[in-house]
């Protein structure tokens, strides 16, 4: 299930070339997930007060926006290419100097807890070089690790913010986005993240446990959101280890 209420995540299981998702009931190869509307007679939540149908139709609006986004890049890149990329990432996992993980185990051995502070650009006008300089600002104030902002609402940049920040920073650097696809994630590694925030098991449903295998895979941290104790026993059978709790 996804957080839309009319619609599903199909998941083909026939195909074994590469640790992707595929469209509907066909072999091509597509690694993102796809809405696909529920069939007739399929259960329907009750209706919902204003507020909650007003987030939840903003986020599937969100949602449907990154998947086009990224529909039209991997035509754009061709599929033997897309599938070159993602090989690559998992025979050439990353070894970050700085881990989420890591930190947040050191930390947690003498009791404490650590700071993630989230870097976006303040307004449309502020440069990849500026937003670096406000990062290292952080870590000097005693942040101990900092999510940027990569989603195209937040930035013009692309992965340009990501980059500038980890380039500037000796602390662990996460991306923050939506993620619907692996290919975004060999994105954000090639960028230079330690890890990745933004595998919403509401969202990527079935999907969530390869999302975030894929993620380990390639050396990245990639903590799965989870809304209650359901998701994470499941996710805890499926091989999940790192959690953020919305």
């Amino acid at each position: 299930q996804c957080l839309p209420t009319t619609h599903t995540v199909r998941l083909c299981k026939g195909c074994d070339r590469s640790p992707v998702l595929h469209a509907g009931r066909t072999h091509r190869i597509r690694p993102h997930y796809l809405l696909v509307k529920a069939k007739d007679g399929d259960a329907q939540e009750d209706e919902q007060p204003p507020e909650i149908s007003s987030s939840r139709n903003r986020l599937q609006a969100t949602i449907k926006r990154k998947m086009t986004q990224l529909q039209s890049l991997e035509k754009e890149m061709g599929m033997e290419t897309l599938e070159d990329r993602l090989q690559t990432s998992i025979q050439l996992p990353l070894n970050p100097p700085y881990r989420l993980t890591t930190l947040i185990a050191e930390a947690a051995s003498q009791g404490k807890c650590v700071l993630i502070f989230e870097v976006g650009r303040p307004t449309p006008s502020t440069t990849s070089s500026q937003l670096a300089a406000l990062a290292k600002q952080y870590i000097a104030l005693g942040v101990d690790a900092l999510a940027v902002m990569t989603d195209v609402e937040d930035t013009s940049a692309g992965m340009g913010d990501l980059f500038a920040v980890c380039q500037a920073v000796k602390a662990p650097v996460v991306a923050k986005d939506w993620i619907v696809s692996l290919l975004q994630i060999v994105d954000m590694k090639q960028a230079g993240a330690s890890g990745v925030l933004g595998i919403v098991n509401q969202i990527t449903g079935k999907g969530t446990a390869m999302m975030s295998s894929f993620a380990a895979a390639s050396g990245l941290d990639a903590p799965i959101e989870v809304v209650n104790n359901m998701e994470l026993d499941a996710l805890a059978a499926a091989g999940g280890n790192v959690y953020a709790i919305n």
